[in-house]
């Protein structure tokens, strides 16, 4: 409720500082980290939820989102992209530092460990995502038709250990759709 009423947030180039020296505080690794692509996002306070704020003024908490690297030119997504596991929240009169809410989730990669395998093409991940046999990582809007702007590979990485990084066809659409279908071909994955 504090910070409902007394939003004393910084600009954007020192809540990034803020939410890195938090980490770095708590001796968070951060190597691997792509800085260039952190993303910051402004918040007001509804009925004690955080909502899109509609312009600097009307802020009062600040999303600071970190991303992995890419990996041979791979992006790295994760599970309610573009909201990644290594963020941290500011609001205005928490105290220390003004991080309301952190999380740190991040997996060192043992790149030197890989294999080939056959992936689907975008026609058949594409007809997955038709047949409701993919993940909806995020989805703003209220509409059943979504139109497709993009499809991609990356990795997939989620909030808890896991063994190898699962490459996926993304696909983006309008309203901040994001879609995940499994690009490896099902005859090689052990179901």
């Amino acid at each position: 409720p504090a910070a409902a009423v007394d939003s004393n947030l910084p600009d954007q180039l020192g809540a990034i500082a803020n939410a890195r020296n938090f980490f770095t505080v708590f001796e968070s690794d951060l190597t691997g980290i792509d800085f260039d692509k952190t993303q910051v996002s402004r918040y007001s306070i509804q009925n004690a939820a955080l909502v899109p704020a509609s312009s600097v003024a009307t802020s009062q908490a600040i999303r600071i989102d970190f991303y992995q690297t890419d990996i041979n030119d791979i992006p790295v997504y994760y599970p309610h992209y573009p909201k990644s596991n290594i963020f941290a929240i500011i609001a205005g009169v928490t105290y220390p530092n003004s991080i309301a809410e952190a999380e740190y989730f991040h997996q060192s990669l043992l790149l030197d460990q890989n294999g080939t395998y056959p992936i689907k093409t975008t026609d058949e991940a594409f007809k997955e995502l038709n047949e409701n046999q993919a993940y909806i990582a995020n989805y703003d809007g209220t509409k059943s038709n979504i139109l497709i702007q993009d499809a991609y590979l990356a990795y997939f990485a989620i909030d808890n250990l896991q063994e190898y990084l699962m490459p996926v066809i993304v696909f983006k659409g309008n309203d901040n759709f994001y879609a995940y279908v499994s690009a490896i071909k099902d005859e090689w994955i052990a179901k």
